[in-house]
């Protein structure tokens, strides 16, 4: 054999090439990853409650899945408090500052969640509920006792969101041909009632 090949056959290999200098790096690359995938997952992992996601952030319920969400900022839109950055609150759909909880506008999930002069009603615009006003003497409502899907919508207790809040105080809910509206008692005649009922209506529309 050509001693000129035996000696290129038999050199020594390069110490900075050896295989196993290559494992602690992939080791570090495979750290990395993994450190990249547990920051993925405290920002954006599944959940099934806010309790599930770190602080700052809240568990936002998709159509096919949930995730952790970072909380939002004032004037962006909502629909929970918890929603909200710091001690803001979701005040008629968006993160508000220096709200109280119960006020007008303030989410609701029972009746005890607002103020004694209001109730706790679906919102229309914004498709849940929220502390609404009740309606005052002449103002229009609606009679529940007459509309079998409006006393459905209650709980059993009457504790839960309504769709319609009832006259405030001792007002009743009385009907009045076309509409109805809330009265203390029989200070009018049905007639003056009915009239003031059209004119309202009239100029809503």
């Amino acid at each position: 054999m050509d001693p000129v090949l035996v000696e290129v056959e038999q050199l020594p290999e390069d110490p900075q090439h050896k295989p196993e200098d290559a494992i602690p790096q992939e080791t570090n690359n495979n750290t990395t990853a993994d450190q990249d995938d547990e920051l993925g997952n405290i920002i954006d992992h599944g959940c099934l409650a806010d309790g599930d996601c770190v602080k700052g952030r809240y568990c936002y319920t998709g159509t096919q899945n949930s995730r952790c969400q970072p909380c939002k900022e004032t004037d962006v839109s909502c629909t929970r408090d918890v929603e909200c950055c710091g001690d803001q609150l979701c005040v008629w759909g968006q993160c508000t500052q220096n709200a109280t909880k119960g006020e007008a506008g303030s989410t609701c999930r029972y009746q005890s969640d607002c103020s004694p002069d209001l109730c706790c009603a679906l919102h229309e615009a914004l498709r849940f509920a929220v502390c609404s006003a009740k309606p005052i003497e002449r103002e229009r409502c609606l009679d529940a006792s007459n509309h079998l899907m409006e006393m459905l919508s209650w709980d059993a207790r009457g504790e839960g969101p309504r769709k319609h809040c009832p006259c405030a105080g001792d007002l009743h809910c009385q009907h009045l041909g076309r509409g109805s509206m809330c009265l203390k008692g029989e200070d009018s005649s049905e007639e003056d009632l009915t009239d003031s009922l059209y004119s309202e209506i009239d100029y809503i529309l």
